[in-house]
């Protein structure tokens, strides 16, 4: 599957986390995090594919592969912006789970 990007957009402070949470901080022209949620049964799939195995819990090697493909997915996202006057700059992923309410 090809994906594109088509845009971005900055949405309000306030979010619903998930069970699992990819942050990315952003630095640069556009001072933002990006927030990558999943649910638990997503968070255990999508590193399960990537092993050709099932993975039983969230553990330090499922999140590293998914705070590795949230690195990479901002990193594609920002190719999307002209080249002329911007740039970017990315924080370590944080990795937060449990479901939480922002304030």
């Amino acid at each position: 599957m090809d994906l594109e990007f088509l845009e971005a957009e900055i949405a309000s402070s306030r979010f619903i986390g998930e069970e699992i949470n990819a942050i990315i901080g952003v630095s640069g022209n556009l001072k933002r995090g990006v927030i990558y949620g999943l649910g638990n049964s997503s968070a255990l799939a999508i590193p399960g594919q990537m092993m050709g195995e099932p993975v039983e819990e969230v553990d330090e090697i499922c999140r590293s592969i998914l705070g590795e493909l949230a690195n990479m997915s901002t990193g594609n996202a920002v190719t999307g912006f002209p080249s002329d006057g911007y740039s970017f700059n990315f924080a370590p992923r944080l990795i937060i789970e449990h479901s939480y309410r922002s304030q």
